[in-house]
């Protein structure tokens, strides 16, 4: 027969269990690659412009994206007017940023008012309307004025983050909604959205080495890379790209 514990040692053991790190917490719920419209459904999209979808990250099975591709991009979304499918447009800015816009405007449109759609996404889910017309906004600048492009690496218990920053010379403009940072003369690799339009740097890529998962092909830039960046307002028009800056990745 095993002699009872001791009151005051069970007691210990029990208030070490409650104080002991639990390991569920130290792991993460796998997340989820998800779009996120950016467009807002009562704005007017201007000429030249469409409906900008972006991503996020979801624990929600039902609501991400299983696969693991880009979440944005999806060639078999489409812009339906009244009742019938129309041809779309769908121009990737940026990994995890897409703009769709109908191919051809119907006639309406084309005398100046606006028309409304239906945008379709997987299986035919409707996921919004928006109103297409044709006026005309000024252009989107100028380009930005870039003074550096950081990427820092910081070890953080079982990862290390990774973290990509620009550092502009002057406040974003009133109608930027992204920054987007691509190899000079090539393909964009990263963005970040406008947080704060008082601060004078963007984070466009951020990875904590852990729990983080990122639209296919979005990536911070490697050390000595030549990259530009260039604005995107909240209808998918681009501003004129910055000069080249050498990107510092130690």
């Amino acid at each position: 027969m095993i002699p009872a514990m001791p009151r005051v040692l069970l007691v210990a053991l029990a208030s070490l269990v409650l104080l002991a790190p639990s390991t569920g917490r130290a792991k993460c719920a796998m997340p989820l690659l998800a779009h996120q419209i950016v467009t807002h459904a009562a704005d007017e999209i201007p000429a030249g412009g469409g409906v900008l979808v972006g991503w996020t990250t979801s624990t929600d099975w039902d609501a991400g994206d299983r696969d693991r591709t880009d979440p944005a991009a999806r060639a078999g979304w489409r812009l339906r007017l009244k009742k019938t499918r129309v041809a779309t447009t769908m121009e990737v800015l940026a990994p995890g940023l897409a703009r769709y816009a109908p191919a051809k405007l119907p006639k309406p449109a084309k005398k100046g008012k606006a028309v409304r759609y239906d945008l379709l996404g997987d299986k035919g889910k409707k996921l919004g309307s928006f109103t297409f017309g044709r006026k005309k906004l000024p252009e989107l600048g100028p380009a930005p004025g870039v003074a550096s492009v950081d990427v820092t690496r910081t070890s953080r218990g079982r990862g290390t983050q990774v973290r990509a920053t620009v550092t502009l010379d002057a406040a974003p403009p009133a109608d930027a909604h992204a920054l987007v940072v691509r190899t000079a003369g090539g393909d964009a690799f990263a963005w970040g959205p406008i947080v704060d339009r008082a601060a004078s740097t963007i984070t466009v890529f951020d990875d904590d080495g852990r729990c983080e998962v990122h639209p296919p092909g979005m990536r911070a830039p490697g050390d000595g890379e030549q990259v530009e960046a260039f604005w995107v307002d909240r209808f998918g028009r681009k501003s004129p790209a910055s000069a080249a800056v050498t990107a510092r990745a130690p």
